[in-house]
Formats: C-alpha cells, structure tokens, sequence
C-alpha cells in the first residue's frame, strides 16, 4: 500500500526523522508535534505508518489513547535507535 508516512515527535528531531523516513522510503511524509495534530491530521487523511516518539504516550496518557483509536490497526517494531 502506498500513502503517506506520520512522524509523530514533539522535537525538532521529529522533523528529521520525517525527513529521513522520507528519504529511506520514498514515500511522501508529515511531521504532527503534538497528539492533538496528529490526530487532526488522522482525521483527515490517510497514512500508511505511523512513527510515534516512544516516550510521547507516557507523557500525555490521555491524549495518546485518544489519537491510537484513530490507528485501525497497528503493528509496533522494535524501536531502531539510530532513528534519532
């Protein structure tokens, strides 16, 4: 399936990472800082990964189960530390 890649990183370093996706993949991607544009952005298009900052979910528990809802389904792989 082809789409879109969503960075999900409250950094400057979730643009890079959007930018390296990018570039490893090919496929055109976003950067949201926050959950509460990344699941604006859910709302209104279509994605076919998702990247999540790992540490973003524990620090806003709330907002996290509220923007995984609008993720179908998920498949999470191990974290790649030379991501960042």
């Amino acid at each position: 399936m082809r789409g879109m890649i969503l960075v999900i990183a409250p950094s400057v370093r979730g643009q890079q990472c959007a930018g390296a996706a990018q570039a490893a993949t090919g496929l055109p991607t976003q950067a949201a800082p926050s959950l509460q544009e990344a699941a604006r952005k859910l709302r209104g298009d279509e994605y076919a990964a998702v990247i999540i900052d790992q540490f973003l979910p524990e620090a806003e528990p709330d907002d996290s189960d509220q923007m995984l809802q609008l993720v179908p389904m998920a498949e999470s792989p191990k974290p790649n530390a030379r991501i960042y």
